[in-house]
């Protein structure tokens, strides 16, 4: 059995599939995520949704997962190749206990993992890590039918049930032209089909299903992997582009001339469209968003809440509060207003059109009022092993000249003027990660200086 230990991150399962897990590590890791609902929810035979998002190692593996959950007793359902908010959303509508996706979201194409939920929210944190140290049970290495299912669980399709639900808490929409990419990922066996439903004219790039990802990452958080889509958007004339992740929960946005709306100026216009339903409301944000977000949020009578960054930190705190929308920088959305408090990246696709079809002047709020600030986002790799002790380190040296420092998620620096910086460390990779915005290129100089200089001191 291949089982490594450190692919139990902060709130997800992610590694090299075949190199740090095979089948029967994600057997014997299924059986434990099993036998912990048992325990934490005192049920004996858990009804658990099982699905996918279509990466090459998933026919390997998914009767793995699906063989050691029944291997413990639980009732599995199997969804087959969907997006992650598809299984959130069929787990949310039915009687489950449980539900695991199995995805890398954008990692690599050698890479695979899982994602974990039941009905408190994302499992996530401590509970991976007691999920991890149940692992190591007996009773789960000795199972019947080991890292096998023939293929006996029970079978859904609910793409209708989806959409229906999708066309009831969205207003109809105007006609437009929107290039979608999906990156060769699973939104783009689904995504197209559910823009046209609402009557817009959809220009599918890199829609066929191929996790080898042969054009680019899955990931529209990064500027290169939306060029082709910006080029595609420009060539057709079209009104805007959605740009979607590997496992389909994370969309990057450009207008007309290829301007790439951040993440910041999406939660934004969402949270506009929100609070004029929702007036005075609390939105979470996540560590990693801009100070002029927040302040932006303010001004128009909302209560911003910083998170931890992670969807699944975001989704405990919007439950804690509560709070009924909640956003992160790498482009997941949360959306509590008749849906479930999970993220959802087509969702928050058609929210973008129904907020600047209803709202037009918010377009001109993010693109031409917004305060001017210089960027500089970077990850810097550090071993996972020592990444938390250096950041430890870090956090001693900053709040020792920065009393104020925020240090919910590692240590981030209010400089006044809007400017501010981040430094933490990354829960799903072996990364460091730092975010600045400052009004100049003189100061965004001095703020690397004192972030990046800091973090140079121990990694070299």
């Amino acid at each position: 059995m291949l089982l490594n230990k450190k692919i139990f991150r902060a709130y997800d399962i992610r590694g090299e599939a075949f190199k740090d897990f095979d089948e029967d590590g994600f057997f014997v890791t299924a059986a434990a995520f099993g036998r912990y609902i048992m325990q934490k929810h005192n049920i004996k035979n858990p009804r658990i949704f099982v699905a996918g998002d279509g990466r090459q190692s998933m026919p390997e593996l998914w009767p793995a997962v699906v063989g050691g959950l029944e291997s413990v007793g639980a009732e599995v359902v199997w969804g087959g190749t969907i997006t992650s908010p598809m299984n959130y959303f069929y787990f949310n509508e039915n009687e489950f206990d449980a539900t695991i996706q199995i995805t890398a979201s954008h990692n690599p194409a050698k890479d695979n993992g899982m994602k974990f939920m039941d009905k408190g929210g994302s499992v996530c944190g401590d509970e991976l890590q007691k999920i991890a140290k149940m692992s190591e049970c007996t009773k789960c290495l000795i199972a019947k039918d080991m890292g096998i299912c023939e293929n006996g669980c029970a079978k859904v399709k609910f793409f209708a049930e989806y959409l229906e639900k999708l066309q009831k808490i969205t207003p109809k929409q105007k006609r437009l032209t929107i290039v979608v990419d999906a990156g060769n990922g699973v939104a783009g066996m689904y995504y197209p089909q559910i823009i046209r439903k609402f009557g817009h004219n959809v220009i599918e790039l890199y829609c066929d299903l191929d996790t080898t990802f042969p054009n680019h990452q899955a990931d529209p958080e990064r500027p290169e992997n939306l060029q082709d889509m910006i080029a595609k958007v420009q060539e057709v004339g079209a009104d805007f582009g959605f740009a979607f992740d590997g496992d389909g929960d994370r969309v990057g946005i450009v207008n007309s001339e290829g301007e790439i709306f951040s993440a910041d100026k999406i939660m934004y216009i969402l949270a506009a469209d929100f609070l004029s339903r929702n007036p005075a409301e609390s939105i979470v944000i996540d560590a990693m968003s801009s100070t002029a977000l927040a302040e932006k949020i303010s001004e128009i009578g909302g209560i911003p809440v910083f998170s931890k960054t992670g969807h699944s930190y975001i989704e405990e705190k919007m439950h804690e509060i509560p709070a009924k929308l909640g956003g992160e920088q790498s482009g997941h959305f949360m959306f509590g207003e008749n849906f479930y408090g999970h993220d959802d990246a087509i969702l928050a696709g058609l929210r973008f059109i129904t907020a600047i079809q209803s709202f037009p002047e918010l377009l001109m709020d993010v693109l031409i009022k917004w305060p001017t600030l210089l960027d500089f986002s970077e990850k810097f790799t550090v071993p996972d092993e020592d990444k938390f002790e250096i950041l430890d380190k870090i956090r001693g040296i900053l709040v020792e000249k920065y009393p104020d420092a925020d240090t919910t998620d590692g240590v981030r620096v209010e400089f006044g003027n809007l400017e501010w910086g981040i430094i933490r460390c990354s829960n799903t990779s072996p990364k460091i990660s730092i975010r600045i915005e400052a009004v100049d290129e003189k100061s965004l100089a001095e703020k690397k200086e004192i972030l990046v200089g800091v973090l140079e001191k121990f990694i070299g």
